[in-house]
Parts: structure tokens; C-alpha cells; sequence
């Protein structure tokens, strides 16, 4: 705090004005001008002491003093004022009934004053309050808040209490009160008195839970750095032991950044030992090498089963981690990667694949022959790892050239790709080594042409609206070839004999103007196979017949707050809806939204997401619900509702879930500038 730096300005500019009611003066020490008003002004030669009386207001830049009667000693550089004293130094100010400063040892004395500190929002009141330094002060009878100080919904009150505003405040016979009644008494504590980002305690959160009880989670914020921080944690679980953690963040650079966690228990229930990491870092080596890298590595399969914070987690069946470091050569990207993939379907994880290394080359399209075509490579090394079972390692290059043309309004683009794919055997327990290949061709071309029409329609769209239309006919030939002996690892080692044309609808509705926006998306997508039935392939959805399945996708934001998209995959031989994902959006009003997704994949999933959440003054709610039509029941469901005003928060949240089954209520509190991680 900065409010006893305005006396040090003030207090200087008595060293030399005539008697008056209005002075201005330009000191060259304050390198600032200084303003005063008073009713009468005098000096006393003798004792050297400025007197102000009767309004005494003085300006000095940013900074406001007032008071109803001032002097001020040139010999010893003591000012003493009193009377409905007011002191405005940025936004903090103090009101107390007389202050004594001694300019050069700043430091001094306050009686019944009241200091307001703007950052952090902190209120320091005592009945004496003693300055021993630069944010040092020394309260007797006296409280601390961050709530508003006439009518606190919190206060730590204490007989004595030292304060370092920016670090900590000590106090001896203290109280917490809540609504002006006593709730404890501390014979001595400490807690933090941040304006920054500070280390403290945080509130410990409490939460009961049906499977697992009662769970206490303390927590310590350490602010490492300006660039780094972390967090410790300490979870006490009844049915389960100690769970400790910690969390770690940094931002050195505005391309160097990362966040950590980890933790580790003996889980009672369990009987084995249990843990968790999890982190991500990102790194711009140089200008043109980019590094990354994603753990998410848990000790068994039903890690996150257990301790899993959301639905998606706790359905989670293959885990990745991995590192990668990419360079970029003008047009081109060279990708070296390594990753460890975690099956969370089966307790040996020795049969699951592990890509060390995965290298790969990228070329975009460059022009070639005088610019008349395009010329791009596509290529790949992979080493299938595992510790039982065959290992493979795969070499796969796709070079391609393409052709262009416009012509009437209509876009031809005609490409040919080679596919080469080279194989290594190693079975790990005779140690037999083999090799295998396949090579094919791709031939695609398209057609495709925009009709486009502009207009303006009725007056729920705003401005001059773009309605653009997409015909496309794609059509795919791959000649057959054997795959004998190919190992399949993933579905890409199936080329599969392809003579196929695909036609494509696409309508997209745009508002143009200052403020342009979507207002709708269809796009349609089919293949037909005019010789045989369709084999399977990435290319298309469905496969066994002539025509494919149908997949549809649409959105629509033309209503103000509302959003709504659309995704299907239908089938034209009986099996009817095979995938359909629907999802709603709409705003109520400013702080209140709601969201509905519907998802149904035949034989597999049909579920509904409902979430709605709302804010008015400072209450906060949010309710969720998630309900599996398969299984006719309610799988996850949430009710959370939260109260934060100026100087505390707390939270309520009552959550309820299948997947385990388990009912929990969480609660978290927190104290404003004194629980929380700082700003």
C-alpha cells in the first residue's frame, strides 16, 4: 500500500509560501506542483511549524489529502493532523480521526482510522494503528476484511495484530466472526494478506461420499515465481487412506508453457498402491521446430473408474501419451514422435501397441511442370512395439500429383497417388524375422461448381444474406490387390478394391455485412458402386451393398442465442438411423444458458446430456443430467449451486453417478484475498 507516500509529498510544500488561503508551489525536490487550500494559512518562524486550518485540502498529482487542521515541522519533518482526516493515494485511501508522521523514517501513528487497500480489496481498522515501515503496521483493537466494513458478512477482529500488506497478517486473541457474531477464537494465527499471487493455504474442500465417505482435501498454493506455481494437495479418503498430489504450472515464455500433475495412494480398498500423471508441455525449440508433449499414464485400469472428476473420464478405455518434435522446412514438416498407449480393457497391457518411434514427412503441394500440376508427398514410419506377441514395423509412402482447372464455372481437379507399403515381422518369442509389402494406385477426380444468389429476406436476419450452393460428384478408383500374408494393425493396411462415385450436396446460408455470421450449413454425402458391392474403407460410411449410407450434417444459428447442429449416418437397406449426434444451445438471458445433446449409435449407445446453468447477482446454479435409454436410468446427475459475493464464496455441489455408483456432496468456502490463490 502507497497511502503514506502522499504526507511525503504534502509535507514538503511548507518550506516556503506567504499567508494565504490558496498557495501553489513548485518544489524541486517533489518534481511535482503542489496545490492548498485552507481558510487561514500561518507560519510560526520560531518553532519553523506550518499551520493549516479550516478545510485544508491538497492536491499533489494523483493524490488527495484532507483534513480539518494540519502543521507541519520543517526542522524535524513531523506532520500531525486531525480532524476528519482523508487520504487518497490511487484508489487507496485512509479516514482516521488524527495522524503523526515523521517524513523520513516513514513511519507513524493512526488513531480510529479505517485503511483501504484497493487491490485485494483489503480493510484494515483499529482503534491505534502503528506504521513501522513501507506496508508494516501494527492494529490494536482492531479487524481485517475484504467484505464492505460497515457491515462485514466476515471479519478476523484481534486484540494485537502485525500486518505486511503483500505478505502476512499475525494476530493474538483473534476471532472470526460472520455476520458481526463470533464463530471461533484463535489464540494466535496467520494467514496470508496477498495483493499478488502469493504462497498460502487454500480452503480445504469436504466432501461425503456413499462409496468412499468422508474426504478432507487441504491444499497449499506456492507461488514459486512470477512464471511458475504449484499447488499441493492432501486428500484424506475414509474407505481408501492418504491421497497426496501436486500440480505444477509454468509459463516461462509466451511459447514455453506446460502443467503437471501427479499423486500417488495405498489404497485400503484397493489393496494395491495407486497413482496418476498427467501433463502437457509446449516448446518453440526454435522458429521452425515446434516440440510438444501429453502424458496421461494411470497405474490400473480402474484408476479412472474411481477418481475420474467427469462422465467422460470415467469412461475412458485407451489412454495416450506421447512426445513429439516437429520441424518445418518451408513447405514441408518432418515429425519425429514417440507413444505409449494404455489399455484400460484389459489388466495386461503387454499385447497393446506402443509407436516407438513414429517418424513422418509431409510435403504440401508444390507446383511442377511450368505450374500445370502439383506435386505432394505423404509419408510415414511406424514401430509397433510390444512386449508380447508379434511386433511389426511399417514403412508407408504416398507421393500424389494433381491437376486443376476452372472452366464455365465449374472446378476440375483430377489426382493419381501411389500407395507403398512395406512391412517387418518380429515375433518376440522365436525371434523370426520376415518382410512384406503391397503397392496400389489411387485415381480420384471431381467436379464440382457454386451457385451463389445474394438478397435481403425478412427482418430476423440482419443485412445483406449470401446463399451459396455446392453440387459436387467425386469419383474413386483403386485396382484390386492381394493381401496375402499383409499383417492388418489398423484399418489403413486394408485397401481394398474401390471403384466408387460419390455425389455431394452442400447449401450454406451466411449473413454478409459489418457483423457476418452463419446462419445455416447442409451438406448431404452418398457413394454408389456401379459394379460390385461396396468393400469397407474410410471413404465412405457402410459398406456390403451398392449405394452407402447417407451422412447428413446441418446447423443452424439464425435465431439470436440459439445454436442447434445435426449429424447422421442413415442406411437405405433397413437398418434405417444408424448414427445421429443432436446438440442445442440456447442463451435465456445475460448469465443463464442451457444445452442438449442427444447421441444414439445403433446396438451400441443412445444416450441424453441435459445442462443448465444460470447466474443472478451472486448466486450462481447449475443442473445436469445425463440418462441412457439402453439401460432406462439416470446415469449421471449434478446439482450445484453457488453464493459469492464481494469478499467470500461458497459452493455446493450434490452429484450423483452409475458409472460407479456413488453419491457425493462437495462443499468449498473461501475467504476473498485470504484463502483464495491470489490474483
Amino acid at each position: 500500500m502507497r497511502f503514506f507516500k502522499v504526507p511525503f509529498l504534502f509535507f514538503l510544500i511548507f518550506l516556503s509560501f506567504p499567508s494565504n488561503s490558496s498557495s501553489q508551489i513548485k518544489d524541486e525536490r517533489l518534481k511535482e506542483e503542489i496545490k492548498i487550500e485552507a481558510e487561514t494559512l500561518e507560519y510560526e518562524r520560531a518553532t519553523g511549524t506550518f499551520k493549516a486550518k479550516g478545510e485544508v485540502v491538497v492536491f499533489s498529482g494523483q493524490r488527495i489529502f484532507k483534513a480539518d487542521d494540519v502543521r507541519y515541522n520543517e526542522n524535524t519533518k513531523e506532520i500531525f493532523a486531525e480532524g476528519n482526516v482523508f487520504l487518497q493515494d490511487g484508489e487507496d485511501t485512509i479516514i482516521c480521526a488524527r495522524l503523526y508522521f515523521e517524513m523520513e523514517k516513514r513511519t507513524g501513528h493512526i488513531e480510529n482510522g479505517r485503511i483501504f487497500i484497493r487491490k485485494g480489496n483489503y480493510h484494515i481498522s483499529g482503534d491505534s494503528i502503528e506504521k513501522r515501515g513501507e506496508n508494516v503496521y501494527c492494529v490494536k483493537k482492531g479487524f481485517l476484511t475484504t467484505c464492505s466494513p460497515e457491515k462485514p458478512d466476515w471479519k478476523f477482529t484481534a486484540k494485537n495484530a502485525d500486518i505486511v500488506v503483500g505478505g502476512y497478517a499475525k494476530l493474538k486473541g483473534a476471532k472470526f466472526h460472520i455476520l458481526d457474531v463470533p464463530f471461533f477464537y484463535l489464540p494466535w494465527g496467520i494467514f496470508p494478506v496477498k495483493t499478488e499471487r502469493e504462497t498460502g493455504l487454500l480452503f480445504p474442500e469436504i466432501r461425503i461420499s456413499s462409496r468412499d465417505g468422508f474426504i478432507f482435501s487441504p491444499s497449499l498454493f506456492w507461488a514459486i515465481e512470477r512464471d511458475k506455481d504449484a499447488t499441493f494437495y492432501l486428500h484424506y479418503i475414509e474407505e481408501r487412506g492418504i491421497r497426496p498430489g501436486i500440480e505444477f504450472r509454468y509459463a516461462t515464455r509466451e511459447d514455453k508453457k506446460g502443467e503437471w500433475f501427479t499423486s500417488i495412494l495405498d489404497d485400503m480398498k484397493y489393496k494395491h498402491t495407486r497413482y496418476e500423471l498427467t501433463g502437457e508441455h509446449e516448446e518453440n525449440l526454435r522458429s521452425t521446430t515446434l516440440f510438444k508433449a501429453k502424458i496421461r499414464h494411470v497405474s490400473d485400469i480402474d484408476y479412472l473408474k474411481d477418481f475420474g472428476d467427469k462422465p467422460e473420464e470415467r469412461s475412458e478405455s485407451l489412454l495416450k501419451s506421447s512426445a513429439y518434435v516437429e520441424q518445418k522446412f518451408g513447405r514441408s514438416y518432418l515429425t519425429g514422435e514417440v507413444s505409449y498407449f494404455r489399455n484400460l480393457r484389459e489388466k495386461d497391457n503387454e499385447y497393446t501397441f506402443k509407436h516407438l518411434p513414429f517418424l513422418s514427412f509431409f510435403l504440401d503441394p508444390v507446383p511442377i511442370f511450368k505450374e500445370r500440376f502439383l506435386f505432394g508427398l505423404n509419408s510415414d514410419f511406424i514401430n509397433f512395439y510390444r512386449e508380447k506377441g508379434v511386433r511389426y514395423s511399417r514403412f508407408n509412402v504416398e507421393p500424389s500429383i494433381s491437376f486443376f482447372r476452372s472452366f464455365s464455372g465449374f472446378n476440375l481437379k483430377i489426382q493419381g497417388t501411389y500407395y507403398g507399403k512395406l512391412y517387418f515381422m518380429e515375433k518376440d518369442s522365436e525371434y523370426k524375422k520376415r518382410s512384406e509389402e503391397i503397392e496400389t494406385l489411387k485415381f480420384e477426380g471431381s467436379l464440382n461448381t457454386y451457385l451463389q444468389k445474394n438478397y435481403y429476406p425478412l427482418r430476423i436476419l440482419q443485412g445483406e444474406v449470401q446463399s451459396l450452393i455446392k453440387p459436387e460428384v467425386r469419383w474413386i478408383y483403386i485396382p484390386k490387390r492381394s493381401f496375402r500374408d499383409v499383417p492388418y494393425i489398423d484399418p489403413s493396411d486394408r485397401i481394398f478394391e474401390t471403384n466408387v462415385l460419390t455425389y455431394s450436396f452442400a447449401h450454406y446460408l451466411n449473413v454478409r455485412g459489418d457483423n457476418p455470421y452463419e446462419v445455416s450449413t447442409l451438406e448431404l454425402e452418398q457413394s454408389f458402386s456401379p459394379y460390385k458391392n461396396l468393400e469397407p474403407s474410410t471413404l465412405y460410411e457402410g459398406y456390403g451393398r451398392r449405394f452407402s449410407d447417407i451422412k447428413a450434417r446441418f446447423r443452424f444459428y439464425g435465431i439470436k442465442n440459439l445454436g442447434f447442429t445435426n449429424e447422421s449416418v442413415i442406411n437405405m437397406y433397413g437398418d434405417a438411423l444408424k448414427k445421429m449426434i443432436n446438440e442445442l444451445s440456447y442463451k435465456i438471458f445475460e448469465g443463464a444458458d442451457f444445452y442438449v445433446s442427444h447421441t444414439y449409435t445403433k446396438d451400441l449407445s443412445h444416450e441424453l446430456y441435459f445442462d443448465m446453468k444460470g447466474k443472478y447477482k451472486d448466486f450462481y446454479g447449475k443442473y445436469g443430467i445425463r440418462y441412457s435409454f439402453f439401460n432406462h436410468e439416470w446415469v449421471d446427475t449434478l446439482y450445484e449451486i453457488a453464493y459469492s459475493p464481494l469478499c467470500w464464496s461458497l459452493n455446493l455441489r450434490l452429484t450423483q453417478t452409475k458409472r460407479p455408483k456413488d453419491t457425493s456432496i462437495k462443499i468449498n468456502f473461501d475467504l476473498k484475498g485470504i484463502t483464495d490463490k491470489g490474483r
